[in-house]
């Protein structure tokens, strides 16, 4: 059994060696990014828990899957949480071993229940320190003027998220499980989009979509399997659509600017700060969304020029 004062040894005894950092698992993309540090993680995992879709990524040598932090062999140096959900667990095992806690928050507050009850989980968290992917997402949960809150932004691998064509005529949407995300993902516009432009041909990319297939005789359902044939589709389509409502920044969104994929997008939440006339179109209503997909869908060289 794990004890606090292994913790506290293996703090003083650390000099910069490489660390064993305990999380939860959410982004393969953001989690790869993590592994790129060369510290070692292990997530947490159990049946309800989200696993390693290897479909997207393939899992970094220093990225494990553990259900038991007294079984890995190891004494943890850090834990980390990603989510207003995990961060009980996090600070208990924090707690329990004498080890530092981070807690690092990717969303932005998910409906008006959550906006209600701010002060309670800012008081409820225990982090040493709390990092924010954006201003944005920073200042919404209320940390502007906190000292012990930090804004570091995703990073993209930009070698790999390239070269952009723009030669093949389709509309490329990213996401898992469209039509049951609803509040987050506002898949009722994207289904607007099909009905209005049904002259357009869409490509949906993302697991767990099998529900939609042979709905819309304009829209191909494509499974996630590798990075490269997200990269290869990013690199040829026409542009990438994203109707979200809540995310601070979608991580695909980056990744379609890396590329030069033009974007035609939500305003919503702190797409706005990334997202400018040089790299896409901010969209606040269905018509908007359809007059931008339909020039570009017209003329190409208006999505090659963005």
């Amino acid at each position: 059994m794990i004890s606090a004062i292994s913790g506290i040894l293996k703090n003083i005894n650390r000099h910069n060696k490489i660390l064993d950092i305990i999380l939860w698992h959410t982004h393969e993309s953001f989690a790869t990014n993590l592994c790129k540090t060369d510290h070692n993680f292990y997530a947490m995992t159990s049946p309800e828990r989200k696993m390693w879709d290897f479909s997207y990524r393939k899992m970094p040598d220093n990225y494990k899957h553990t259900t038991d932090i007294n079984t890995i062999g190891i004494i943890p140096d850090l834990v980390i949480s990603q989510s207003v959900g995990q961060m009980g667990a996090a600070a208990n095992i924090a707690q329990k071993i004498n080890i530092h806690l981070i807690h690092i928050e990717h969303t932005t507050p998910d409906g008006t229940s959550m906006m209600n009850h701010l002060d309670k989980i800012r008081q409820q968290n225990t982090a040493d320190k709390t990092v924010f992917i954006t201003e944005y997402n920073r200042d919404i949960w209320g940390y502007k003027d906190d000292s012990n809150a930090v804004v570091i932004n995703h990073g993209i691998d930009t070698d790999l998220f390239s070269g952009y064509v723009g030669d093949r005529d389709y509309i490329l949407a990213i996401v898992n499980d469209y039509r049951n995300r609803e509040g987050p993902l506002h898949f009722s516009l994207f289904e607007s989009l099909l009905k209005e432009l049904p002259t357009v041909k869409f490509r949906l990319r993302g697991n767990s979509n099998e529900n939609l297939i042979g709905l819309y005789p304009n829209l191909e359902i494509v499974k996630s399997t590798c990075v490269e044939d997200l990269i290869e589709d990013l690199r040829h389509c026409r542009c990438f659509v994203n109707t979200s409502r809540f995310s601070p920044v979608p991580m695909s969104l980056l990744e379609s600017m890396s590329v030069g994929c033009p974007i035609v997008s939500t305003n919503n939440c702190g797409i706005v700060d990334f997202l400018t006339k040089t790299n896409g179109a901010w969209c606040k209503t269905k018509e908007d969304f359809c007059n931008w997909i339909s020039s570009m869908m017209i003329d190409r060289e208006i999505s090659l020029n963005i």
